[in-house]
């Protein structure tokens, strides 16, 4: 019997039941950008950054069940927008001193402004 699927950005994701899509999509080698998801502590979806389309509806992925047949939507533009301006708010807080970070350059926050363009 194999593994059910869901459709990430038109790829098909395997899943075992039970695995968000964020957990099916990290276990299967994909990407959705993120900051509050790690492996060993429970899914809160406090960041937003890991905001998909599905449904008709837009969802945490790290919080969101995998369901079989699923169409979920990470990579649109609209939510790419959305995820730029979540974290152009983290570093307007003024917390986020970079270029005197003593993790400069192994910083998933600033590697996601960077793939977002800021």
């Amino acid at each position: 019997m194999t593994d059910p699927v869901f459709w990430l950005d038109q790829q098909a994701v395997p899943f075992q039941p039970g695995q968000t899509i964020m957990q099916a999509a990290t276990a299967a080698g994909g990407y959705i950008p993120h900051l509050c998801f790690h492996d060993g502590l429970t899914p809160h979806g406090s960041c937003r950054l890991c905001i998909v389309e599905t449904g008709g509806s837009i969802r945490a992925a790290c919080t969101t069940p995998a369901v079989a047949d699923m169409q979920v939507s990470s990579a649109t533009p609209g939510l790419q927008e959305q995820r730029k301006q979540l974290i152009e708010l983290l570093f307007a807080e003024g917390n986020h001193l970079c270029p005197g970070c003593e993790v400069s350059g192994n910083c998933q926050l600033q590697a996601l402004a960077y793939d977002l363009g800021m």
